[in-house]
């Protein structure tokens, strides 16, 4: 009898194995995201918006949980995440799942969309290391268990970045166009795509220095410029009628020198202000600018440990280097987004968290210069080993596997909160009423958890001079609570706005007539002084 060999070939194996790690990593990323209380950040913010956009179907001039009869701030931000979320709860019956599973779920996407267009771009194998790298990013996985704009704005200005350069490689108007859609769609949802619109611009000037031909580079560039200006259209009207100003946010580098148009009326604030603060918050940690968390620290923040700091930079800068000898076209946008990261990183001189947000948006692009290295090197290996440069591979997934094993847990860690806060938060949603409106110096956490109106960041109620000031203050923009919690306090009264001096406290309790201590939680104060800190919460009653 004749033996029979049976064999069999996998077809598409680089995208086989996409999906399989993107899935993994997706699930590892929604069992942090699924577990954790939306508190950490601006995330209670975001949540609330939602909710408030998906109950009222209306979009808001004024942001409506954070405002007092003196102090406004506007809706004038890119208004897309919110949107999205609201969607996305009006489609669950409003079920907090639903925010949840959407930032690893964009995650997904991301890497999904990098490889489909980085296959077509190059070869599948490219795609593959594209993708895997792109999604384990630190930072990109620090956002994709974050209830906040950026993994939106990453997906939109991918999807943007990549449709125009298959245009320019395959001279497709359908890709041209649809990036012109994209950078619309990034630039709603984060400001710093305003990157799109410049890449746009320089590839005209490019083509008008290369050729001569002003004409011709109108035709071709003129139209995908006038559509991406021509959906802004909505926004800056509506921008114009309720704040007289095309844009109230602050353009990178442009606005530390230059007033372009007056931002008065994006904001309320008819207080004449008797104090300020010193700064945001204490700078430790993250709160602190690059320079001072030092580049060492930093990029072991926002890229992961040193030694894979050390590959991915190497491999970065090495697959910029072969892009320009081999003078592709794609090496001119690649150079534009590297000066752009130079200049943000110039311009943000505030948090080095900020910095890490605002240039995440560059990270596939980044990863695509590393994977022209790589996918490089495996070509160069397989010539004498064919077996040993599928090593190349192994080796990118298992650094990308090892920062995400890594990053997560830390994630989760961060995004668990102060029980004390949340019982508290259950006492305030039983025992005062609807339209209660409390001031804390967690008015993002606060919002969304205590379910209740919030104040913050007033500097004549922390600062107060003394307690008939403070009364007129809370009187005057109809504050009924004050919410403090304990490892909040400031005993070295330095006036930051995220913190309580010591002083703003023991006033409160001096004058107990006015401000009634009607809940509190956690070790009592003098215990919590003498320990250094500690959990817990206390609740005023404003007696006006």
């Amino acid at each position: 009898m004749e033996d029979k060999t049976v064999s069999f070939k996998v077809r598409k194996p680089a995208l086989i194995a996409t999906l399989v790690i993107l899935l993994a990593f997706f699930i590892m990323e929604l069992q942090v995201s699924m577990i954790s209380p939306i508190v950490f950040g601006d995330e209670g913010f975001h949540a609330e918006m939602a909710v408030w956009m998906a109950s009222h179907l209306d979009y808001p001039k004024w942001v409506p949980f954070e405002a007092t009869p003196q102090i406004m701030t506007g809706y004038w931000r890119p208004p897309m995440w919110n949107t999205l979320q609201a969607s996305f709860l009006l489609f669950s019956g409003m079920s907090e799942i639903a925010l949840k599973i959407m930032t690893p779920l964009i995650s997904l996407l991301i890497g999904l969309s990098v490889y489909l267009f980085v296959r077509k771009l190059y070869n599948p194998n490219m795609g593959l290391l594209a993708s895997v790298i792109t999604v384990a990013l630190p930072s990109m996985v620090t956002y994709s268990v974050l209830l906040y704009y950026s993994m939106l704005s990453v997906f939109y200005f991918t999807l943007f970045f990549f449709t125009f350069v298959l245009s320019e490689k395959l001279g497709n108007r359908k890709y041209f166009y649809l990036s012109g859609v994209f950078a619309f769609l990034a630039l709603m949802t984060n400001q710093v795509a305003l990157g799109a619109y410049a890449l746009v611009f320089v590839m005209l000037l490019y083509e008008v220095a290369k050729d001569g031909k002003l004409k011709l580079a109108l035709w071709k560039y003129g139209p995908l410029l006038a559509i991406m200006i021509a959906l802004l259209a909505p926004y800056i009207i509506r921008n114009i009628a309720l704040y007289n100003a095309p844009a109230c946010f602050t353009l990178p580098m442009i606005n530390r020198y230059f007033k372009m148009w007056n931002v008065e009326g994006c904001d309320v604030n008819n207080m004449a202000s008797q104090a300020s603060f010193v700064g945001q918050a204490i700078p430790t940690g993250t709160e602190q600018t690059v320079i001072n968390l030092g580049i060492v620290s930093y990029l072991d923040f926002a890229y992961g440990n040193n030694f894979i700091v050390n590959v991915f930079i190497l491999s970065v800068a090495a697959g910029v280097v072969i892009l320009f000898a081999r003078k592709e076209r794609l090496s001119l946008p690649i150079g534009m987004i590297l000066l752009m990261l130079v200049v943000l990183f110039i311009s943000t001189y505030e948090r080095s968290e900020d910095l890490s947000r605002y240039t995440l948006m560059f990270a596939p692009m980044l990863a695509l210069s590393a994977s022209v290295f790589w996918d490089e090197l495996y070509v160069l290996v397989r010539k004498y080993q064919k077996h040993v440069a599928l090593v190349i591979f192994v080796f990118v997934i298992f650094l990308a596997y090892t920062n995400l094993q890594q990053k997560l847990p830390t994630m989760n860690t961060i995004k668990q909160f102060s029980p004390a806060f949340f019982e508290a938060c259950d006492w305030i949603k039983d025992n005062t009423p609807e339209n209660a409106r409390l001031y804390t110096v967690w008015g993002h956490n606060a919002v969304y958890n205590c379910r209740r109106n919030m104040a913050t960041n007033m500097p004549d109620v922390l600062l107060a001079p003394n307690a008939s000031y403070e009364l007129k203050v809370l009187k005057e923009n109809d504050i009924n609570y004050i919410f403090v919690q304990k490892f909040s306090i400031d005993p070295q009264n330095r006036g930051y706005a995220g913190n309580y001096p010591l002083s703003f406290i023991q006033m409160l309790d001096s004058n107990s007539q006015t401000f009634v201590k009607v809940y509190e939680n956690g070790p009592e104060l003098s215990q919590c002084l003498q320990q250094g800190g500690c959990d817990g919460t206390i609740v005023y009653k404003v007696n006006a």
